[in-house]
């Protein structure tokens, strides 16, 4: 009876949810961006802090790794001060990629 329970306890909130959007798919056209915009800003951030809030962390161990990365971040930025300089483009155009890869 105990693993019956335990199956519907993580079952029904998918079935829940998966239903609720089946009534409200017939009853109403959804625009997805409006969707997908919600979920990018409030729901994917509020996970991520969640899940981020149940771990203990301790900087102490990764101190090292993050010098080495803002030291990395600096001399980029840095460097595109230099090439902004020199080819008179916009520091403010070169720095983001530069600096921060996928920018």
């Amino acid at each position: 009876m105990a693993l019956v329970t335990q199956i519907i306890s993580i079952m029904f909130p998918i079935v829940a949810i998966v239903a609720v959007g089946a009534v409200m798919g017939r009853l109403s056209k959804l625009e997805m961006s409006t969707a997908n915009h919600l979920n990018l800003d409030v729901f994917v951030p509020a996970l991520v802090f969640s899940s981020l809030g149940d771990k203990a962390f301790s900087l102490s161990p990764h101190i090292s790794l993050a010098l080495a990365g803002l030291v990395i971040v600096l001399l980029a930025g840095l460097i595109a001060l230099i090439i902004a300089k020199t080819t008179n483009y916009s520091f403010r155009t070169i720095a983001p990629p530069m600096m921060f890869h996928n920018a």
